[in-house]
């Protein structure tokens, strides 16, 4: 789904999200990814939600966002194994389907919310 037009903001604005990835900065990204008004790690996270574990995450916490919003593929799955030690470092956790997530990534960055998107892949299970 093509959110908007980037606007040359000199953040990393999530312009698409498809079956073949995200869209960002006019340049594709094909995996899950970790993503920040100013930093991009791609590729991120196993291929299913089911596999995220702690380490995953980690670092995020050194970020200092004030939230996190973690996007789960194709469905939004609550029983991660990591949840626990997640919320255990403190971080404010969103989690929803990757399309939620990209869009509320996007309201959250133009905000200027200091705000971290764990995404994987939209077509994730």
């Amino acid at each position: 789904m093509k959110l908007h037009r980037q606007q040359d903001s000199g953040q990393n604005q999530i312009q698409l999200y498809d079956d073949a990835g995200f869209v960002i900065q006019g340049r594709r990204h094909g995996g899950g990814i970790l993503v920040t008004a100013h930093s991009l790690e791609s590729p991120w996270g196993p291929a299913t939600a089911a596999e995220l574990v702690a380490e995953d995450f980690a670092g995020i916490a050194a970020l200092a966002p004030e939230v996190v919003v973690v996007g789960t593929g194709q469905r939004q799955h609550l029983l991660l194994p990591a949840l626990g030690d997640l919320r255990r470092l403190g971080l404010a956790l969103e989690i929803m389907d990757t399309g939620a997530a990209c869009r509320t990534y996007n309201v959250l960055l133009a905000e200027d919310r200091r705000v971290v998107a764990a995404l994987l892949h939209p077509s994730a299970r």
